[in-house]
């Protein structure tokens, strides 16, 4: 199998490296163990979490697993290849599984287990997924609950998540479709 070659924005290595520190700071400082960052629609989400899990093999010796949720198989399917490939290049550091729903996980040493959530809005907002309890969960998703209703941010708050928007500018026009 060939390395896993990914050349990221500067933005998108921003968001990988901010969503590691704040897991992993010290006791003085505060930690985000739940994040929900926006990342617009085809702007890298899934560099972002590959180069979360790259970092984690040198940042965070302690984790085990990390779960990379997926909202369906499609989206699964067409990631697959790249997290098989960034399973060689972190060997037995930690395993990767990828799932589909917040509500498939098996989490057997929770404080040893990171999650990274792709199209997060679709579990914690359509489905209102709980998020286990879990060393990090790590959220992505192009829905920015700061432009949406009260609703969103309240469910976001019950669960102690916090929201950050990732600085990465959308491209994307609707009306081009």
């Amino acid at each position: 199998m060939q390395p896993l070659k990914m050349k990221l924005s500067k933005r998108q290595l921003y968001v990988a490296l901010l969503s590691i520190l704040m897991i992993t700071r010290t006791a003085t400082s505060k930690q985000q163990r739940k994040q929900f960052w926006t990342v617009p629609f085809a702007k890298g989400k899934t560099r972002i979490a590959i180069a979360i899990a790259t970092t984690i093999k040198y940042k965070c010796s302690s984790i085990e697993k990390l779960f990379v949720v997926f909202p369906n198989e499609t989206l699964k399917k067409q990631d697959e290849h790249a997290y098989q490939q960034l399973q060689t290049t972190v060997g037995n550091t930690f395993t990767i599984d990828l799932v589909v729903g917040l509500s498939s996980l098996d989490i057997e040493k929770p404080m040893q287990t990171v999650i990274v959530c792709d199209e997060a809005d679709y579990e914690i907002i359509d489905c209102n997924a709980t998020v286990p309890k879990v060393k990090a969960f790590i959220a992505m998703s192009a829905t920015n609950p700061q432009n949406s209703s009260g609703f969103v941010n309240r469910l976001l708050s019950i669960q102690k998540i916090t929201s950050f928007d990732s600085g990465i500018k959308s491209s994307y026009n609707p009306d081009e479709r």
